[in-house]
């Protein structure tokens, strides 16, 4: 490189000004292959880095362009997106069946778009899935990722990256973020449910209030009424507590 034969002239120039005798070149010749080993691991470095934008640069281009047969083709469409359901609990002549305070008995659980009801440890672990799946498409194809490993040195952990964000297609790489932020809402209805109410959507106090609720999608629309027979028919089904994904296996 020509800076660095720029430097190694300077230095010598400057010593030679300064001092002629044996003791001051012994020094010079010293001191330049310091330099040189020096400006060959700088050299080395600059070529690391090289190599990891230029792995960055193909993963990014790789997103961009149309998928091929290899790519991987994800089913966001079949993926359950849930909200709160509340269950009124009536009789057998659709009366209300009331609390010993002259409320109305109910239950919330969780539904998708599908009409589907779920336990919370059902959702729960159907989400573990989906937090994995997303945040290795969304967070394996950044350039930071890519090029960050590489110029730390770690190449092989870049290449790695950059093959991984090859298997999505960018629109793939969109709905992967896009389902980030649900999954993130998601895990807050889990938690406020979870302290609200028990597996089998009871609440743990008759006098919880369920308005905070209507942040999470509970509406009228999905406020639905049920006998106790058919409560625990729900709840005692497999569809309930399944933790089945094969209709969106990634």
């Amino acid at each position: 490189m020509k800076k660095n034969t720029l430097v190694k002239l300077l230095i010598a120039i400057s010593l030679l000004t300064f001092s002629s005798n044996a003791e001051a070149q012994g020094f010079l010749k010293k001191l330049s292959k310091a330099v040189d080993k020096g400006l060959n691991a700088v050299d080395k470095g600059l070529d690391a880095a090289d190599k990891g934008l230029d792995a960055a640069d193909k993963a990014l281009n790789a997103t961009s362009t149309t998928p091929s047969d290899s790519t991987k083709k994800i089913k966001w469409e079949a993926i359950p997106i849930y909200k709160p359901q509340k269950i009124s609990i009536v009789d057998a002549n659709g009366q209300p069946v009331l609390n010993e305070d002259g409320t109305q008995k109910f239950r919330m659980v969780l539904v998708d778009q599908f009409g589907k009801e779920r336990s919370q440890t059902a959702v729960k672990e159907q989400n573990k899935k989906l937090w994995s799946a997303v945040g290795a498409i969304a967070g394996k194809v950044g350039i930071g990722a890519i090029a960050g490993g590489a110029l730390k040195g770690d190449l092989k952990g870049a290449a790695v990256g950059a093959a991984t964000g090859a298997l999505a297609s960018a629109d793939d790489i969109k709905m992967a973020v896009a389902m980030k932020k649900t999954l993130k809402q998601q895990k807050k209805l889990l938690e406020q449910m979870g302290k609200d109410f028990n597996e089998e959507g009871e609440p743990k106090d008759a006098k919880v209030d369920t308005s905070s609720y209507k942040d999470y999608g509970l509406t009228e629309d999905n406020t639905v009424s049920k006998t106790a027979e058919e409560l625990k028919t729900l709840i005692d089904s497999p569809e309930y507590n399944t933790t089945d994904d094969s209709a969106w296996e990634f």
